[in-house]
């Protein structure tokens, strides 16, 4: 129930939004990420519960068919029509993935220990709320000082982005999760942040400054 009245809130919201210029605004606020996260939401509890069994010949269904429209839709409008219909194709896209997800956490074959359970993709989900988080400047930043000058084909700067981009926002991303987001996960009260690396260093320098000053006083 609450997963239906979030994706029809959502959906009312996109309509206001493209026919009421009062409103227009609504659609920088991409109001399908809420209810692809109430759908990951499902998929997650789910996939702990003996609902997944039972409500899997559906999912299954309502997975292949929105993968299907998208893939058709992207065959018979062209990239230019996906792009101007962002919404709807995200909440496809969403509705594909959350329901693989829920198959694949349910699936006790063996392929999954290969793929999802791989020591690779371990690695990488241990930081992917990082990646999520700082991906988009990253990629920005690259396009925009790196790629762009290069004036290149569309296919061409599409795959010279991704070769440079992907070495390089997983190493800085990893390197933003060591900093500011692993350390928080294992520290859960105000006194042991006094433990964090920033905080450490910080506190060391004003020891140094305050001994240098000790030692430039005159006697």
């Amino acid at each position: 129930t609450a997963i239906a009245l979030t994706t029809i809130v959502v959906i009312v919201g996109h309509q206001l939004a493209t026919s009421v210029s009062a409103l227009e605004k609504i659609e920088h606020l991409s109001p399908q990420f809420l209810a692809l996260f109430s759908f990951g939401v499902f998929a997650a509890w789910a996939a702990h519960r003996e609902l997944a069994a039972c409500v899997k010949p559906a999912v299954t269904a309502i997975s292949v068919v929105a993968f299907g429209a998208l893939v058709a839709l992207a065959l018979a409008n062209g990239s230019a029509w996906m792009t101007y219909h962002w919404f709807w194709v995200d909440m496809l896209f969403g509705t594909a993935v959350a329901g693989a997800l829920l198959l694949t956490a349910t699936t006790r074959r063996s392929w999954r220990s290969f793929t999802f359970g791989s020591r690779p993709a371990v690695f990488v989900g241990s930081f992917s709320y990082s990646l999520y988080l700082v991906h988009a400047p990253v990629l920005e930043t690259l396009h925009r000082f790196v790629v762009a000058p290069l004036h290149l084909p569309a296919f061409a700067n599409f795959v010279m982005l991704l070769t440079l981009a992907l070495p390089v926002v997983l190493t800085f991303c990893y390197r933003f999760y060591r900093l500011f987001e692993k350390p928080f996960l294992e520290r859960r009260d105000l006194a042991s942040l006094r433990t964090l690396p920033v905080w450490v260093w910080l506190s060391d320098r004003r020891r140094a400054q305050r001994a240098g000053q000790i030692q430039e006083e005159p006697a």
